[in-house]
């Protein structure tokens, strides 16, 4: 009997333990990331903190996209399925390919920038190979040794970016404490070879990866646009506001959309209207409890990181209207690539790419506080839609009282867009 076979039974079950046990590394995880980013923002300001806002932003693009859909191809297989050997192999070429492409370049700048791009092919490399070994260590049942890594990689993270702010280090030193974090989960990570096998299938995931690429093209072009239109210090202010924001979805994104796959890949016709209900209920709680803890904390905010950082307590208050929406994300993608269907999903989050670039431009003409309106109401609306879509693909119901809330809570949005601009 292999891993998969004897996996725990918590797997086995709707939901089980396994979204408890990936919420509590997230929260771990994220947390680090946060804080260092708090700390880090207070020591730095506004203009220092730039550098060290693109590596976070570098970080969660490897995160996403660097394992080309392997770690997708992972999660749908079914219990007893494997993948070719091959298909990891050929991953780790390309990716060490560009990171050594990143890191001569870097190094030839021989400048912060070039700390950064080589810091950042590194990232790109490690990031990738500890998804795939976590995505695969899940499938085989050891929840717990992820878990463990996660919470390790987080720890060294955290420490780094302490010792950056302690003795006022180079901000590029901040990039090599991503890349130890991907190196300690790899390391801890041990239950994930028996997934790759040579007879194993082929890892067919290009849609799932155009896919992952869109949805971080979509997270992340209000970074852009609002540093181009806005300027570097304005977008400093965003990072900050737009990861407190995040905080919530960031605990909680990655462990629901884990687990959408797992229950919805095993689930019959007859058991996915209650396992899609179960999930929802779940996602619905967390991420209204989400949105009223971060509005009592956005007035704190600027008292914690001083008067530099006044606007983020608006900005903030704005974007956290938007959270639970945010945690549909991750079901809907389930969903659809469940059910088959993962090239719409790449159309879905192109319109969403077009949607959320139209309104930041929009909204930029009258101020930060109107752009993240503007980002709010794109979230709210666009991803109702697609959630409504990905709910005709599985066959479930989507409750009525969904459309409902999104209108009343649009509306309040492009209200406070209204307001913002005059």
């Amino acid at each position: 009997m292999d891993a998969a076979e004897n996996a725990p039974a918590a797997l086995e079950r709707p939901g089980g333990g396994l979204l408890r046990w990936l919420t509590f590394s997230r929260i771990i995880d994220q947390a680090a990331l946060g804080l260092a980013s708090l700390l880090l923002a207070r020591v730095l300001g506004p203009d220092g903190f730039a550098p060290v806002a693109v590596l976070f932003i570098v970080n969660s693009l490897a995160v996403q996209v660097s394992d080309f859909g392997v770690g997708f191809a992972v999660y749908r297989l079914a219990p007893s399925g494997r993948l070719a050997r091959r298909s990891l192999e050929r991953l780790r070429l390309v990716d060490g390919v560009l990171a050594l492409v990143a890191v001569a370049g870097g190094l030839a700048l021989r400048s912060s920038t070039g700390a950064v791009i080589a810091s950042a092919g590194l990232i790109w490399l490690l990031s990738a190979e500890a998804y795939v070994r976590k995505a695969a260590a899940l499938k085989l049942g050891a929840v717990r040794e992820v878990v463990a890594a996660e919470i390790g990689g987080a720890g060294l993270f955290f420490a780094a970016c302490v010792a950056v702010a302690i003795t006022a280090g180079a901000p590029g030193w901040v990039g090599m404490g991503f890349v130890g974090k991907h190196v300690v989960e790899c390391l801890l990570v041990r239950t994930w070879p028996a997934m790759f096998t040579a007879g194993g299938e082929r890892a067919r995931s290009r849609d799932e990866w155009l896919g992952q690429v869109m949805t971080y093209l979509v997270a992340n072009v209000d970074y852009l646009l609002i540093g181009w239109l806005l300027g570097a210090e304005v977008l400093s202010v965003y990072v900050i506001a737009f990861r407190f924001a995040s905080a919530f979805p960031a605990f909680l994104a990655n462990p629901i959309t884990q687990t959408a796959f797992v229950d919805f890949a095993a689930a019959s016709p007859s058991q996915m209207q209650t396992r899609y209900d179960s999930l929802l209920r779940r996602i619905w709680l967390l991420g209204g409890t989400g949105t009223v803890v971060l509005l009592l904390v956005a007035p704190l905010l600027p008292r914690v990181l001083g008067s530099a950082w006044e606007e983020t307590a608006p900005v903030l208050a704005i974007l956290s209207i938007a959270v639970p929406w945010r945690l549909l994300l991750g079901t809907t993608v389930a969903q659809a690539i469940t059910a088959g269907r993962a090239r719409v999903v790449v159309g879905w989050e192109t319109i969403r790419l077009v949607g959320t670039a139209v309104l930041v431009v929009a909204g930029a003409r009258f101020g930060l506080r109107t752009t993240a309106a503007c980002v709010s109401l794109g979230t709210v609306v666009i991803l109702t839609g697609e959630h409504a879509m990905s709910c005709r693909l599985r066959g479930v119901s989507m409750p009525r009282w969904l459309p409902a809330v999104t209108a009343a809570v649009a509306s309040i949005l492009a209200a406070v867009a209204v307001l913002t601009a005059t």
